[in-house]
């Protein structure tokens, strides 16, 4: 911790790189614990106290109200920044840098600076190459089966494609290093134990209306064969992740409709437009189709299945 320490307080580290324009911006005092955050929650992390001072505009520097809070830019080398107040971690590196508010009761912004752990990268990496390939830098099929079989769960289950989703993974069937070990860090576990107590907070997740939506989106794009430069889903595989999206939770149209794509096999493909307009399409229109306009754009897919219901229903 003290070599963090120093290597912050240094002078390329703590002076700033924005628009205060006051050579003592930046400059830390002692250091300072916070009065926010118990020691227990901060371990060994040490805090550099910053002084903030609002900048008068050059235009016109008798309408500038010095009590206005202003944005800073604080070089914060190899750390991990934490907000005072707020516990996530910012994941501070030299390209991104965090911005700063004046506190409006000690005039004071407040980071909690602590070492980069070289030892987590590490054993993301040790997790990650537990499954991969041995020609390839990439958890493929057999890798991905390894890894659900530790995990207690089959890759055809739901909380399989939310983790996929939450690893931003973009081809089905292969986890890269870069997504695995991203994902992994994104949701802070290091092990098989940990993404398992992971796995209600994801489904719940996307129970959320719009979570769902940004899952559903991508599951298009996770399913298309990239290699072979697909553009639309092939019909069966079309159906399949359509049972596997809903499967939690099966809209009442969803059957009719998935019958009417099986007994309908002149249709070779889904096309994004249909598919991101599907969820679109069963939110506007009733369980009877009452609510349906053939007028709207919808596409023409859409028509030939309402006629197709309608006539079931008679």
């Amino acid at each position: 911790m003290g070599k963090c320490l120093s290597r912050c307080t240094d002078t390329d580290c703590s002076t700033t790189n924005g628009h205060m324009g006051n050579p003592n911006l930046g400059k830390p005092t002692a250091p300072h614990l916070s009065q926010d955050l118990p020691m227990a929650s901060i371990s060994d992390a040490q805090v550099l106290r910053y002084q903030i001072e609002p900048q008068l505009q050059p235009s016109d520097s008798t309408s500038a109200d010095p009590n206005t809070p202003r944005d800073i830019h604080l070089n914060v080398h190899p750390c991990t920044v934490y907000l005072n107040g707020d516990r996530s971690t910012l994941s501070t590196t030299h390209n991104r840098l965090p911005s700063a508010l004046k506190n409006q009761k000690t005039d004071s912004f407040e980071l909690i600076a602590k070492p980069t752990d070289d030892a987590l990268e590490s054993k993301l990496n040790a997790f990650f190459d537990q499954y991969k390939d041995l020609a390839e830098d990439s958890i493929l099929e057999d890798g991905i089966e390894r890894f659900c079989a530790d995990l207690g769960v089959r890759p055809d289950e739901f909380c399989v494609l939310v983790l996929a989703w939450k690893f931003q993974a973009e081809t089905m069937c292969r986890f890269t290093r870069a997504e695995f070990v991203g994902g992994c860090r994104a949701l802070e576990v290091s092990e098989i134990a940990g993404i398992q107590s992971k796995f209600p907070d994801m489904v719940k997740e996307v129970a959320d209306k719009e979570s769902f939506k940004d899952m559903y989106r991508w599951a298009f794009r996770f399913a298309l064969d990239s290699e072979c430069g697909q553009r639309t889903l092939p019909l069966d595989m079309a159906i399949g992740v359509w049972c596997l999206v809903f499967s939690e939770s099966k809209p009442p149209m969803l059957a009719r409709w998935l019958e009417f794509l099986d007994g309908h096999r002149c249709v070779r493909g889904i096309t994004k437009d249909t598919w991101d307009m599907f969820l679109n399409f069963m939110e506007s229109v009733g369980e009877d189709f009452s609510s349906y306009d053939d007028t709207e754009a919808w596409p023409s897919l859409f028509d030939d299945f309402v006629e197709w219901a309608k006539e079931q229903q008679k």
